[in-house]
């Protein structure tokens, strides 16, 4: 995975303290070794990435603004609001594959601030800011997690959640603040 561009977030994701990147470098996942990924997601608007490395097994990572929570983990305090390199999140496979109904993520889209995840089970799942309903969490689902979440001590965006009136789901979009 290789990106250049505005890197006022960490959007670059290249392990660079510089606003901007004029040339294509290479994502690192440590020093010595460059980041290989399956699935990329990212949007025209969003200033996050969250990507899908199956090596050596799967596990999402992130890298950009995680502002408004589109990273959609309040399950560790190590996530800044800009963070420069591609960062673990949902801890574990086993958490990843639990939250995700054992089905693996075949496609990822980011809004400004929220993600959406489609499973290959025709799930989708949504995290992050849900202010204009673009997470289509319905407002009582929405509730109870932001209750959970406020019992965190991060701001109280959606973690990861499934879209419960979404069945069969063959594609997924996402602009700033809708999705298709």
């Amino acid at each position: 995975l290789h990106c250049c561009g505005n890197n006022y977030r960490g959007d670059v994701g290249a392990d660079m303290y510089q606003l901007s990147v004029h040339e294509f470098v290479p994502i690192t996942h440590d020093s010595n070794h460059w980041f290989a990924c399956d699935i990329v997601g990212d949007g025209i608007i969003s200033n996050h990435t969250i990507v899908v490395s199956n090596h050596p097994h799967a596990n999402l990572y992130a890298f950009g603004s995680n502002r408004r929570g589109q990273f959609g983990n309040y399950y560790s305090d190590a996530f800044s609001e800009s963070n420069y390199v591609p960062v673990p999140i949902l801890s574990s496979e086993q958490h990843h594959r639990t939250l995700f109904l054992h089905e693996r993520i075949i496609k990822i889209q980011c809004g400004e601030y929220h993600t959406l995840f489609l499973t290959n089970g025709g799930h989708v799942f949504a995290a992050g800011d849900n202010l204009y309903g673009q997470c289509g969490i319905h407002e009582s689902d929405a509730a109870q997690q932001l209750q959970q979440a406020a019992q965190r001590p991060k701001k109280a965006y959606l973690p990861v959640t499934l879209v419960k009136d979404l069945r069969h789901i063959i594609d997924i979009a996402s602009g700033a603040y809708h999705n298709l």
